[in-house]
């Protein structure tokens, strides 16, 4: 899959591209994990039942997946990133505020769980598709 139309050297350059994404998303979730894992290690975010963990796992894991999917292709070049600062943040802001007024205090650790397999579902799935694959496509020819 090209992100960059014409040439073949414009096609080159978006995969590569791409490549740093996946590579730069997966550095990423490897350095902020230890961030998310703390609270469960020094027991300041409370306990999570491992039906709720495998439950949240789950549903984080798919969920991340399919953002990576419907994500992977949009190009947001032609964005300003002005624009792009403010949208962010105000869909963190928003998510916030939803996240907190839907769920109960208690389903809050297994959110974070949750939220840390959406984060390595997106990251694996770039690295996989960008990095890996290509590889073994080539391989193949």
């Amino acid at each position: 899959m090209s992100f960059a139309r014409g040439s073949t050297r414009g096609a080159e350059e978006g995969d590569s591209d791409a490549r740093r994404r996946a590579i730069r998303t997966f550095v990423a979730a490897l350095a902020f994990t230890p961030t998310w894992v703390l609270p469960y290690a020094t027991g300041s975010l409370g306990p999570v039942s491992a039906e709720s963990a495998v439950r949240a796992v789950a549903i984080g894991a798919v969920a991340g997946l399919a953002v990576f999917l419907l994500v992977d292709g949009v190009d947001l070049s032609g964005v300003s990133d002005a624009v792009s600062v403010v949208a962010a943040l105000a869909f963190i802001a928003v998510g916030t505020a939803v996240v907190w007024s839907v769920l109960s205090p208690d389903a809050i650790p297994a959110f974070a769980v949750g939220s840390l397999a959406f984060v390595w579902a997106v990251a694996l799935g770039g690295v996989t598709r960008h990095v890996a694959w290509p590889r073994f496509a080539a391989k193949e020819e």
